[in-house]
Parts: structure tokens; sequence; C-alpha cells
């Protein structure tokens, strides 16, 4: 027989001591409220019948083992035994709620209720019947307005009555619970936030604002609060106040949200009217000035587009000349400028404002950047006297690590290898473990294009880079690109296909490999997928538009190759008019890749048998790449063959 079917059984057959002291146990939990509940006025819970109490025991036995429906049979016939208990309808009303019998659960909890109206875990219940099982949302939020008005801490219905106003979208009662919260005596300042941003979000920023405003007065470093505020000021069009409530917020905040907050910063500064506002502050705002100067240069160097850069460059220089003029002692500035000027391509300005920074002190880095100043105009050679009298002079450091790396490149630039060489060289006798040098050491044997030193150099410095990500796939891929050019055809490959698992959007890579399958007609299909990839990062690199072209030709799909190659020719050409002969590395770069675009884009004219196409690729191919043997017999055979179809 179930115990919960005769329980007086028990009683009366066993009246061992254990069972008197659970009973003061469970009487004890039996009007111990659950925890954070408040009950409301103090009341006093009548002592249930005897009987009825003996099917409690059974149910709180079963609730600790986690069994309501046991518990709900057992209570049920206590309150068939004692009716005028609250105590008893509210776990019963409670136990069935746990099973999801919401409809079952309304009538003990409104006879709870009806018992115990001042005991707010009673109307708890009930409100949970009445949502969930009644589905009569009206009659659930009234019982909640009555827990508000009994409960010395009202906020949890107040909260929970928001939930459902916002749930329904009901936006006027929203506003009306938080009009009744935000008037809590014990209501705190981060609560107070939150029903700022709820008022915001129902369109009340009037009050959300004066509530934002309450809270900044006695807490100004809540950096979150500023933001909130910066936002609805913001807002209403009004951006120089939301400037200033955004700025006194940076202090105060970090990470995404402090990325977030320079973004609203830059936006707003990068207006002429505002930025003009901003110069003419008095007193300046230095620090502030200085930061919103690296920002404006940090998002120029971080967008493609050139002329957003330049004028995010501009602005920065802008605030760092009006900083210099306030504060013309403070070299930093300076050389900020200089750094600025450098990336707007401008090397005389650069070389002046770095000359300022080294007047006032004369740090070694100042010097780089007038000599990066010298070389951007193409001034090699006085770059060089520069950087060398610079080391002369500068003790192992960072600085002149910089230096070295410099003055390297800087002889490289004029074709002088062995000179750069030498300086690597220097360098890594002094600091062997340099790994930076030994790489640049690796690169003069690449400008001379002597591969087999390339890839010995490559190959040497593996050991040392393989903790260094960065430096790892750089040399990889040296290593995998001297190898192919010298030969290695499938050390090349294996390499190629480490960086890739390393690196998988590595598009430099992804070409170049499946160029190389396309240029041996083997794995043509993953030749296609790897060009893709590259492309799918820069789908207007004419390289890639090309590797893809040469690798549908190989497949024998020549109209599709054509119109890669022809759109890679219309992207190179461009590219080549912009280009100045103040770069004349580059250009000579730029006429290379369209010799090979052309050649391609006549071979396949060749074999569409379209020879006046043909003749013009290769004769353009030849003008940029006058000493190709391979261009001068294919227009010879061409010539030949017409010659051929002209004799009688």
């Amino acid at each position: 027989m179930e115990l919960e079917e005769e329980p007086s059984r028990v009683l009366k057959t066993r009246p061992d001591q254990w069972l008197i002291g659970l009973m003061v146990v469970l009487v004890g939990c039996a009007m111990a409220p659950p925890a954070g509940v408040d009950l409301g006025k103090e009341h006093e819970s009548p002592t249930p019948d005897p009987l009825a109490f003996s099917f409690y025991v059974v149910a709180k036995s079963a609730e600790l083992r986690n069994d309501p429906a046991r518990a709900a049979r057992a209570l049920r016939r206590a309150v068939e035994i004692d009716s005028t208990s609250a105590t008893l309808h509210r776990l019963l009303a409670r136990n069935l709620a746990s099973l999801d019998r919401f409809d079952e659960a309304l009538a003990p909890s409104t006879r709870a209720v009806e018992l115990d109206p001042d005991h707010l875990e009673n109307r708890w219940v009930r409100y949970n019947a009445l949502l969930s099982g009644a589905l009569d949302t009206a009659a659930a939020i009234a019982e909640l307005d009555r827990i508000a008005v009994r409960s010395t801490n009202p906020i949890r219905a107040l909260d929970t009555r928001l939930r459902i106003y916002t749930k329904q979208q009901d936006r006027a009662g929203v506003v009306a619970v938080l009009d009744r919260i935000v008037t809590l005596p014990n209501l705190d300042d981060r609560g107070r936030q939150i029903a700022a941003q709820n008022y915001r979000r129902n369109g009340e920023p009037a009050k959300a604002e004066a509530l934002l405003r309450d809270v900044l007065s006695r807490q100004p470093q809540l950096g979150d609060a500023w933001v909130q505020l910066g936002g609805i000021i913001g807002s209403r069009g009004d951006t120089l106040a939301a400037a200033r409530a955004y700025r006194k917020g940076v202090a105060y905040i970090s990470g995404d949200q402090l990325r977030q907050v320079w973004r609203q910063l830059v936006s707003i500064y990068v207006r002429p009217h505002a930025f003009e506002a901003l110069i003419a502050e008095t007193p300046v705002d230095a620090p502030f000035t200085e930061q919103l100067a690296d920002v404006f240069r940090s998002f120029g160097r971080g967008t493609n587009d050139d002329r957003q850069r330049s004028a995010l460059y501009h602005r920065a220089l802008n605030l760092l000349n009006h900083l210099s003029s306030l504060f013309p002692a403070r070299s930093e500035l300076h050389a900020k400028s200089g750094e600025l000027l450098l990336n707007l391509n401008q090397g005389k300005n650069a070389r002046e404002a770095f000359e300022r920074a080294s007047s006032i002190d004369n740090r070694p880095e100042y010097r780089v950047g007038f000599a990066h100043g010298l070389i951007l105009d193409g001034e090699y050679e006085s770059a060089i006297d520069e950087l060398t009298a610079a080391l002369d002079h500068t003790p192992p450091s960072d600085a002149r690590h910089q230096i070295t790396l410099t003055l390297g490149n800087a002889h490289s630039a004029l074709g002088q290898n062995a000179e750069a060489r030498r300086v690597f060289e220097t360098a890594l006798e002094a600091d062997p473990d340099h790994l930076g040098f030994g790489f640049e050491r690796a690169q003069t044997f690449v400008r001379e294009q002597n591969w087999n030193a390339a890839v010995e150099a490559f190959a040497a410095l593996m050991p040392g880079v393989e903790s260094n990500a960065g430096l790892l796939q750089q040399t990889l891929y040296g290593l995998a690109r001297a190898n192919e050019r010298s030969g290695n055809f499938d050390t090349a490959v294996r390499k190629f296909e480490r960086l890739i698992a390393l690196d998988p959007s590595h598009d430099e890579a992804l070409n170049y490999l499946g160029y190389m399958f396309a240029e041996k007609g083997v794995r043509l299909g993953e030749a296609l997928q790897f060009i893709q990839r590259a492309l799918d990062q820069e789908p207007n690199n004419g390289a890639y538009l090309d590797s893809m072209g040469w690798a549908y030709y190989q497949l024998g799909e020549l109209e599709r190759a054509r119109e890669y190659l022809q759109k890679a020719i219309a992207i190179e050409e461009r590219a080549m008019q912009a280009l100045t002969d103040a770069d004349p590395r580059h250009l000579a770069g730029m006429r290379e890749n369209l010799a090979v675009i052309h050649e391609h884009a006549g071979d396949v004219a060749a074999a569409l048998e379209q020879k006046d196409q043909a003749r013009e690729h290769w004769s353009k191919a030849r003008s940029y790449d006058p000493d190709n043997e391979t261009l001068v017999k294919k227009l010879g055979t061409l010539d030949a063959s017409e010659t051929d179809r002209e004799t009688p």
C-alpha cells in the first residue's frame, strides 16, 4: 500500500521519536518562506489538521526526492481533509505548476489567496496559474498589481509586469510601469540606468536623459551612463553636446565599448563644423585632442578607400599641427606629424617635421623618419648617408634595429643588394638571434634572383621562426617561392601547402600555388579552387585574374579564359597609368605583369584562331618586355604562317 494512502496507520503503529523530530523540522520548513520571497505583512499560519499534516509530511518527502507527482497526490488528500490551510493549497498549486499543469493549479492557488491574502507567495503561485494556465493576462497583471501594493520591495512584481508589456509591445504600459519603478525609494543607480535604457527604447528620451543626468550627478565615473547619454543627445541632432558626453565617458570604458565610442567621435569630428569647434575650444583639451589624432590615423590605416584615408590623415595632421603650435617643445607631436606626412607621400614636409622634432630631442628614430622622407622622394643616396651616420651614433636598441633595416632596404632600392646584405650580416654578427635581419638578408637574394642562395638562406631561418607565427608565414612564402623559381616544384608545393594550412586565407600563397599548377597543367581542378579563394579576397587583383584565365586556358575553356584575361589587362593598365615615374620599381613590376598577361591573352586568341588579336597582344607584351625571345618566336611564327597562306 502506498504510504500516502494510509499515513495515519504509520503514525499509530510507529510513534518513534525520530518522526516527532521530523515533524518539527518540516513544520519549520512549511512556515519558512522560499529564499528571496517577500511574504508581505506579518501573519501566523494556522496549524493544519494532524491527519492532513501527515500527508503534508509525505508530500515534503516526495519534493525532496524531486517527485512532484507524488507530492501533488498527497497534497490533494491533505486539502480534502483540511481545506482551511493556505499552506497546503499553495503547495498543491506549486507542485501542479512544476508538472506544467497550470490549469489545475489555478483553483488551489486561488483558495490559498482567499485563505491568506497577505502571503505574497500565494499570490505569485496564482499569478503563474493565471498567466500560464488560464491564459488570462489581464487577471495575471491585476494579481501583479496586488503583489506590488502589498510588497515592501515591489521591484520583482513591477519587473515581471514590465516584461509582459514589452512582449506585448505595449509601449504605454511599459512607460507606466517604468514611472512607478523610478519612484521606488530603494532603486539604485544601476536600476536607474536600466530604466533609462527602457525609456529610450519606448520613445521617452527626455525621461531617459533626466534619469541619466541624475545618476551622473552622483557617480560621474559611470562611463556606460555617459555613453547612453551621448546616444540620446545625438539622436536629437545635437552632435557637439553628444560628443562632450562621449568624451567624459572615454576615460571609464574599455574594450569593444571604447572602440564603438571612438567610432562615434570620429564620425562627429570628421564633419567640418564639429572639427572647427574642437580647434576653437578654450582651454584646449590636449590629451583628448592628441588621442583623437591617433584614432583618426588608426582609422585611416584601416580603410581601403584612398579618399577616406587621405581625409582622416589630414584631420589627424591638422590636430597635431594645432597642438604643436600650442606646445612647440613637445618633440613627439612634430614626429607624429612627420609620420602622417610620410603616409600622405609628402617627403619634403615630412623631413621638415622630423627636423623640428630632432632639434628638440635628437632621437635616432627621428633620423629614421627623416631618412624615410628622403627615400619617399627617391633620394636614396642621401638617405643612406643619413642612416649610416645615425647608425654610428646609436647604441644597440630597437632604434638601431630600425635604422639597420631601413639602411639595408635603401641599398636594395638602388639595386645594391650586396651592400644591403653586408649591412644585415654586420648586424647579425652583433645580434645573431635577430630573425628580422636574417629574413631581410634572404630577401636580398630574392631581389638578385639568386634563387638557390635564397632557398639556402630561408631554409636556415626555419628553425628559428617556428615559434614566430608572423615571420614563419613570411619565411615559408619566401622559401616556397625560391624553391619554385629554382626548379624544385614538389618542394615548393609542400611549402605552399603548409603555409595555406597555417593561414587558409593567405591569398598570395593561394594564387601562387594555383598558378604553379596551371603553368604545369597539373591538378587543374585544385588550381581553380585555390585561385578562386584568392579572388574571393581580392576580386580586382589583375595577377589573380590572369592566373584564373591561364588555368581555364589549360583546361581548354578558351572563352572563359579570354574573359578573365581581358579583365586583368583592363585593371592592370589602369593601375599602371596611375603610377608616376617617382616609383620606378613598382612601375617595372607592373610592366612585367602586363607582359605576362598580354602573352597569355595572345595565346588564347591564337588558340581561338583570332590571329589579329593574338598579334596585338603579343606585340603589346613585347613592348613591355622587349628582350623576351619567346614573344619574338611567337610573332615570327604568326608572320610566317600568314606569308605561307599568301604564297600561291
